[in-house]
């Protein structure tokens, strides 16, 4: 008898829960201060991104998102005003955990949703490739390489906000 009392009540917990996986592309804008160097130049640069989620929703159109996530976030840096020329290009590669609130809008099966959250992580792994050019010598090298983390400079810890805009799917009811 308490078997088909609870049936109903793991009906619908299940129904509340959702797993999916996300795939996508990240646009990344590299800020630094460049006070002496003027003739430096960090542009965007795309990458890509994959993760898995898990969302618990209280309501229809509001529930809480948690995952993990594989995100690069590469950059290229230039420089070419004066006689040293330098063009490098960063891929950088990140294992991310967001925490977000989930809104949600539209019908059944296809349906609108915005994100706003936090997050945290850790810097992975990171190459860079390209070109200088050194007047001095007149030679021009290129390299491609595995940036290896120094303990003393990098900060491998990334925390943060963390908002999302996109149109979900769903592939089965429950």
């Amino acid at each position: 008898m308490a078997l088909t009392l609870l049936s109903p009540l793991a009906v619908t917990i299940q129904a509340q829960w959702r797993l999916g996986v996300n795939g996508g592309a990240t646009w990344n804008h590299y800020s630094v201060d460049k006070q002496y160097a003027t003739d430096y130049r960090f542009d965007e640069r795309w990458g890509g991104t994959a993760g898995l989620t898990a969302q618990y929703n209280f309501f229809d159109w509001l529930g809480l998102r948690a995952g993990a996530y594989f995100a690069q976030r590469n950059y290229r840096h230039t420089r070419g005003a004066y006689a040293d020329k330098l063009d490098v290009c960063y891929v950088n590669n990140y294992l991310l955990f967001p925490v977000t609130v989930n809104f949600s809008f539209g019908g059944q099966k296809v349906r609108g949703f915005v994100d706003l959250g936090v997050y945290g992580g850790a810097w992975l792994t990171g190459n860079r490739s390209g070109q200088e050019y050194a007047s001095i010598s007149a030679e021009e090298h290129n390299f491609s390489e595995q940036i290896v983390f120094s303990d003393l400079k990098d900060q491998r810890g990334d925390f943060g906000y963390t908002g999302g805009l996109g149109i979900e799917y769903k592939f089965h009811p429950h």
